[in-house]
């Protein structure tokens, strides 16, 4: 058990002097400059002292912090630095996050993304060409889906009115398509990415 109580706490936070109070074993209670709280985990690493938020009072109770500080002391008893390792679980949510977002984003969205991220060394007949082709082709059929709907046989729709006599072009544009639906940034955007087409689609 810690040396602070809720009584202490909610004293010190009152009376606004800023500094930190310890509750024993690396737990703190800050109150900054301004008057706002929260809890300080203080730990070493590698010999190297670190400061990790716990989150601020009275949101986060003096129960509440003693659990994150229990938890935090684990990790580093396991030679794990509790920092790195919720800025890891932050950063695979914000991925995930970012991965359920494409997949609800139109085609057309990734699409203008995807030339947004990779288009700044392109020419300007390039990039023009690239959209256009897309413009006229891809997007009346898949562009208002989103990108977890599109599958082969939509591709499929695009193409073959265009393959016989714009083989070139069908050829890019199925190119294009499986580029967006591939890679939104680094991350697959297409719940089943359309498969390569052997041949002209039948």
């Amino acid at each position: 058990m810690g040396t602070l109580t809720a009584r202490t706490v909610a004293s010190l936070e009152k009376a606004g002097a800023p500094g930190m109070t310890g509750d024993g074993a690396g737990l703190y209670f800050k109150v900054g400059k301004t008057g706002g709280a929260s809890w300080i985990f203080r730990y070493k690493i590698a010999g190297k002292s670190r400061y990790m938020g716990l989150g601020s009072y009275p949101e986060v109770t003096l129960a509440d912090a003693r659990i994150l500080a229990a938890d935090a002391r684990k990790q580093t008893a396991a030679g794990k630095d509790p920092l790195a390792t919720r800025d890891a679980e932050r950063e695979a949510h914000r991925e995930a996050q970012r991965l359920r977002e494409a997949k609800r984003t139109p085609f057309t969205k990734l699409a203008a993304d995807f030339m947004a991220a990779h288009g700044a060394n392109w020419s300007d007949g390039w990039r023009k060409g690239w959209l256009s082709k897309l413009e006229l082709h891809a997007f009346p059929t898949v562009g208002t889906l989103p990108a977890d709907e599109i599958e082969t046989e939509h591709v499929l729709r695009v193409l073959q009115p265009i393959w016989a006599d714009k083989t070139r072009t069908a050829d890019e544009v199925r190119g294009q398509i499986e580029q967006v639906g591939r890679r939104q940034g680094s991350r697959p955007a297409f719940r089943r990415e359309p498969r390569p087409l052997a041949g002209p689609p039948g």
